[in-house]
């Protein structure tokens, strides 16, 4: 797994002109030609918790969901299928953290 500059980042803007700067707790990040760009890569260590974050909460209540209704009698089995947006979401997540943190696939 690749290891990157830990959070948290912030854009540091060094008067008007560019470059501006994304700076961590280690120094200097990223130099950005464009604002817009610093601030997404400023915001890339929270995007990538809150997609670790989000992703094992699913997963967990997938899991719940299949055992509350493996054992209620008034209700249907649930068994996630490998369609739909659930299920694309759940991919697009993997997908995501996987380049984030340098895994394959």
């Amino acid at each position: 797994m690749a290891t990157h500059t830990p959070g948290p980042w912030h854009v540091s803007s060094q008067g008007t002109r560019w470059p501006t700067y994304v700076e961590g707790p280690g120094g200097q990040v990223a130099a950005c030609e464009e604002p817009e760009d610093a601030t997404l890569i400023a915001a890339a260590t929270d995007l990538l918790a809150a997609c670790k974050a989000q992703h094992d909460a699913i997963d967990r209540l997938f899991a719940m969901l299949i055992q509350i209704t493996r054992t209620s009698r008034d209700v249907e089995p649930f068994f996630p299928s490998k369609s739909g947006q659930p299920w694309e979401a759940m991919q697009a997540g993997h997908a995501a953290i996987a380049k984030a943190t340098g895994e394959s696939g």
